[in-house]
């Protein structure tokens, strides 16, 4: 039995995914995160609760608590999630064997790779033994920055098939969640955060709603939610004269937000940077059309094989434009319903990516 130190943000679904693997093949998992999580069997790691409230602090503290927590596990093996890490990656990048994976923030242009943080990402990930990126454009990217092409894997991750399905009535899941049969359902299930421009979808929203006598609603997912923005978000729906159209959630759990994709005539997911976006997946995989941000990482995916809708970043008025054609023709989201269904079962099972992880664990604790 081995022993692995995950360092991630336990809270995220995603990241709690791929850092379980270890325990999957009867490894013993740490982890290391100022959040904490209830993770049966895992052993966690954190530092002081009052370093934790202020970024200076943090900065500082993290990358020492994090150095006595290498010292006193010794691990096997580290797998970092998520690069951008700050001054952590300092006595992380002395590490081997080092699995890191690597997210569309932590590739240039994107927001983990700004200053002053860029020259610690770019450190963790030239030292890393070996690197998971989800496209072939991240690929590329890494490999400008000085990255070995030969130590990266393309791993898509995917989704649990066995939650995000088409299995679930529609009419049931409707009322359900108290929604008329006629109503149409736009779904926005990204975090309340500026990154992901949901101030652009409600103003986008408002232009589509105009005139349709409130048969439409936009369901906002709030998870991880900034509060001022989210504030703000609520204040703008109150002054374009939609507040009882659009239905802000709160925490929303894994199998409810496969009944939001279900219940969705169409998913809107715009950010203005973004990897590949489990978003986008679990939405085909529940048969939900979706509309997307026009970013280059999604070029080798979106197809005509595929259809969705893409968008320029930050343009409601554009926005409105796709959203109010994906309404009017359900024949175009029949075909991509279809199209997503069959791609997710072929390329996105969690259960096929999770096994190409566990050959790189194998292989680099054999080393």
């Amino acid at each position: 039995m081995a022993k692995i130190l995950v360092v991630g943000n336990p809270l995220s679904s995603f990241v709690q995914e791929n850092g379980l693997v270890g325990q999957q093949m009867g490894h013993q998992v740490h982890w290391f995160s100022r959040h904490s999580a209830n993770l049966p069997g895992v052993k966690h790691h954190t530092f002081p609760q009052w370093a934790k409230k202020h970024n200076a602090f943090r900065a500082v503290i993290e990358p020492i608590q994090l150095s006595l927590t290498l010292q006193k596990i010794k691990p096997d093996l580290v797998h970092v999630i998520y690069a951008s890490l700050g001054l952590a990656a300092l006595p992380l990048s002395r590490q081997h064997p080092l699995l890191v994976t690597a997210m569309g923030s932590d590739v240039p242009p994107g927001k983990g790779y700004v200053f002053p943080y860029r020259s610690w990402t770019r450190l963790l990930l030239k030292r890393a033994d070996a690197i998971t990126v989800r496209t072939e454009f991240m690929r590329e990217k890494l490999a400008t920055i000085g990255v070995s092409r030969e130590r990266m894997h393309r791993l898509y991750w995917g989704i649990d098939l066995d939650v995000f399905n088409t299995l679930e009535s529609k009419k049931s899941l409707r009322k359900k969640w108290k929604l008329p049969d006629e109503m149409f359902v736009f779904f926005d299930p990204r975090s309340a955060t500026p990154l992901y421009n949901k101030d652009v979808v409600i103003k986008a929203f408002a232009k589509t709603a105009q005139g349709k006598n409130g048969k439409t609603v936009l369901l906002s997912a709030s998870n991880f939610a900034d509060a001022s923005y989210l504030e703000r978000l609520k204040q703008l729906a109150g002054g374009l004269g939609i507040s009882d159209q659009v239905v802000f959630l709160e925490r929303v759990e894994l199998r409810e937000m496969a009944e939001l994709y279900n219940l969705a005539d169409v998913t809107l997911s715009v950010p203005s940077s973004d990897g590949l976006p489990q978003t986008l997946f679990e939405a085909w995989g529940c048969g939900s059309f979706v509309i997307l941000s026009d970013l280059p990482y999604l070029k080798e995916l979106i197809s005509e094989d595929v259809i969705v809708k893409l968008v320029p970043v930050g343009d409601a008025g554009k926005l409105a434009e796709a959203m109010i054609w994906a309404w009017e023709h359900p024949e175009i989201r029949d075909a991509a319903r279809v199209k997503g269904i069959e791609f997710v079962r072929k390329h996105a099972d969690k259960r096929i990516e999770a096994d190409a992880l566990k050959k790189i664990y194998s292989r680099l604790l054999g080393q």
